[in-house]
């Protein structure tokens, strides 16, 4: 794992500065923008995949939603039953349900600002736990120390420096070295996104399987579309 505080000395380094001249605190600003730049290119990097597990309170219809979940990347709900339940907007669910207790268990989700609500809306006499899967926000800059590497895949970690680099000879009014620098993040960032989002499996590509259930865990393929 690559520190921030070896990009710290990394970028001093390429640029033949002290730390009076390129304090730590401006690199760390530099670093957090080209982190934000990168990470800003998906939402779904392999290396923030999470699973949670959602605690439902006995007596309560709802459930607190992970604070570090990326809502437009959750992947899945599954009920403690091991039935995957179907998220619904909010407005369609009140519309369905009419927003009223009933009994039996969930069908559907939807959320809403920092809660999870089931539908239809039932209580339980015990507590009840949900497995929630799907992608996690990354760790917050401001909590990170000079020991602690960028949360992300360490193969991101020095292209991160050649931007903080690039601001530093922006800083020194060094055009040309900056414009270098840059492009080198660029080129570097892109090559490693290619090589971590290339998929799991390449042969056979299958584009768009189609899925029957013919009875509750046992899927058979009705049309691969394969090439």
């Amino acid at each position: 794992m690559t520190s921030l505080s070896d990009l710290y000395k990394i970028v001093r380094a390429q640029t033949q500065t002290q730390p009076d001249e390129l304090p730590d605190a401006i690199i760390n600003v530099h670093l957090q923008q080209a982190f934000e730049r990168t990470i800003a290119a998906q939402n779904n990097w392999p290396f923030y995949e999470q699973t949670w597990t959602i605690p439902q309170p006995a007596g309560s219809s709802t459930a607190p939603l992970p604070g570090d979940v990326i809502e437009s990347q959750i992947i899945a709900m599954i009920s403690p039953e091991g039935h995957r339940l179907n998220m619904v907007p909010p407005e369609t669910a009140l519309y369905a349900y009419d927003n009223v207790l009933s009994s039996g268990y969930a069908r559907e989700y939807s959320l809403w600002g920092d809660q999870i609500t089931f539908w239809p809306k039932a209580t339980h006499d015990a507590d009840r736990s949900y497995m929630l899967i799907g992608f996690r926000r990354p760790r917050a800059w401001s909590d990170l120390g000079p020991s602690d590497g960028p949360d992300c895949d360490e193969r991101f970690h020095l292209p991160l420096s050649n931007y903080a680099i690039a601001m530093a000879y922006a800083q020194q009014e060094d055009e040309v070295l900056e414009t270098v620098y840059m492009q080198r993040w660029q080129h570097d960032v892109e090559l490693t996104a290619k090589a971590i989002m290339e998929p799991a499996h390449r042969r056979p590509l299958v584009m768009g399987p189609h899925y029957r259930m013919t009875k509750p865990g046992y899927p058979f393929v009705v049309n691969t579309g394969g090439l």
